[in-house]
């Protein structure tokens, strides 16, 4: 199969307990919201799965050596940073890791702290330890004429991350102790650079932070950008960084669960671990062998996925730009676009979109009222019936 038919394969998904599609009834709504592609996963990994239930017996899962290596190997080799294995741990999910991480790490009196928008289970992470969240918004680059509106100097600062508000919050809030944090950043598609990553490294020393840092879509990013693990940039970020991530996103295999956990300080995994104790029991044996063959065997198909999304990017971004009332800022990464509607002055922004056939998520889920999330893991097929719908509005 080539590497077009792998993403443009029409699968039907509905009536399948598929929690994006059965949102709608409505075969008239096309779901583009929840964060899962409509591609099959990497034949590999389906013939993995099929090997393992061969073998017919699901015990308990002993402690998978090989996918650990194989993790800690594709770190070094590809970005550069080397870490002992006893740093690195299988978790359930990425969400399940974070919450575990803000309970474990915060007392009554310390707060967590975390840049919005952004992916909305991070704004209940607080609520579900019983602790204060402290929101800080980033205020995109306003601006911007049709014919400048994608220029590749203006689209890649659309969305800075807001440093200077990040250490007002600081000041005021001297209980902040946690750092949540998220790249490539979901929903608005940037990948953090590395200065703006040194800068948040910086205060995170000058007041004395933890970082959790979310990096479950370092693997898909397009043009020129390049993931950079926040934990890898110093030694002192080293000791004060959480870093949680997954192929599950990369591989479209999230439904199987399964991520892992970076943690070099061992003061810092050791707090975390004993949290989990009797409550995170790591990878099922499928998740595990799914896994390891996407880690090991599946970068064509990782590269032919990068290829279908920047095509459907450029579709979308044609669309958008022909259309009065709504922009999107470049995606440099993950495979969301961020849709600014605030021109449109929507009472009910999902009704509004619900009815010209297309289910987006709403922006101020993710504390960006004003805007809606659209999720380009389609066929091409979808992405063309999406756009004409967006056109028609």
């Amino acid at each position: 199969m080539n590497k077009s038919a792998l993403f443009n394969e029409p699968i039907n998904r509905r009536n399948t307990g598929s929690d994006k599609w059965d949102k709608y009834p409505s075969e008239d709504i096309i779901p583009m919201w929840v964060a899962d592609m409509d591609f099959r996963a990497p034949r590999e990994v389906l013939q993995a799965i099929t090997d393992r239930n061969q073998h017919g017996i699901y015990g308990y899962q002993s402690k998978p050596l090989d996918l650990l290596r194989l993790i800690q190997v594709r770190y070094s080799a590809r970005y550069d940073w080397h870490f002992d294995l006893d740093s690195l741990s299988l978790v359930s999910g990425v969400v399940p890791a974070m919450n575990q991480v803000c309970r474990a790490l915060l007392s009554e009196d310390e707060s967590a702290i975390t840049v919005t928008p952004v992916y909305y289970p991070f704004l209940a992470m607080g609520q579900n330890s019983d602790r204060t969240l402290i929101q800080v918004p980033a205020q995109p680059l306003g601006g911007g004429t049709p014919s400048d509106r994608f220029d590749p100097t203006y689209a890649k600062n659309h969305y800075p991350y807001p440093i200077d508000a990040l250490r007002d919050a600081l000041e005021r809030n001297p209980q902040a102790r946690l750092l949540l944090l998220c790249n490539p950043w979901n929903p608005v598609g940037r990948v953090l650079s590395r200065a703006e990553l040194e800068a948040i490294a910086a205060l995170a020393r000058e007041f004395d932070l933890i970082i959790c840092s979310d990096e479950i879509h370092f693997e898909l990013l397009f043009d020129d950008n390049r993931h950079i693990c926040i934990a890898n940039l110093n030694e002192d970020i080293r000791q004060r960084t959480i870093t949680v991530s997954a192929a599950t996103k990369t591989f479209n295999i999230a439904g199987l669960g399964g991520a892992w956990v970076i943690i070099e300080n061992p003061d810092l995994r050791g707090k975390f671990e004993r949290f989990g104790l009797g409550l995170n029991q790591g990878n099922n044996p499928l998740t595990v062998a799914a896994t390891q063959t996407a880690l090991a065997e599946c970068e064509y198909w990782r590269l032919g996925l990068l290829e279908h999304l920047q095509s459907n990017r450029a579709l979308l971004r044609s669309t958008i730009e022909q259309i009065e009332g709504i922009s999107m800022n470049e995606i440099q990464g993950t495979y969301l676009a961020w849709l600014d509607i605030q021109a449109l002055n929507l009472v009910d922004p999902a009704a509004f979109f619900e009815a010209r056939g297309l289910g987006l998520s709403l922006g101020a889920q993710f504390g960006g009222p004003g805007y809606m999330r659209l999720n380009m893991g389609c066929t091409r097929a979808t992405m063309i019936e999406a756009c004409k719908r967006l056109s028609a509005i």
